[in-house]
């Protein structure tokens, strides 16, 4: 697991961490946690954002590489 990006955000006027992680099978997928912790803390235990989520949220998708269902 390689993490992409870590933003600090407020979702709901509730602070939040965003993470963008890429696996070995070369895709992404993006996680939120509620509360401000760490990248890894937030990628192992944080929910799923959905595409359409993560694109809302800023986050971009690198070049060549797809998104997690």
């Amino acid at each position: 697991m390689h993490i992409h990006e870590t933003r600090y955000m407020n979702i709901a006027d509730r602070p939040a961490t965003v993470v963008l992680v890429e696996s070995v099978a070369d895709d992404v997928a993006a996680y939120a946690f509620s509360g401000r912790v760490s990248g890894h803390h937030a990628a192992h235990h944080g929910y799923k954002l959905t595409e359409r989520e993560a694109r809302r949220l800023g986050l971009a998708i690198p070049v060549g590489k797809y998104y997690r269902r």
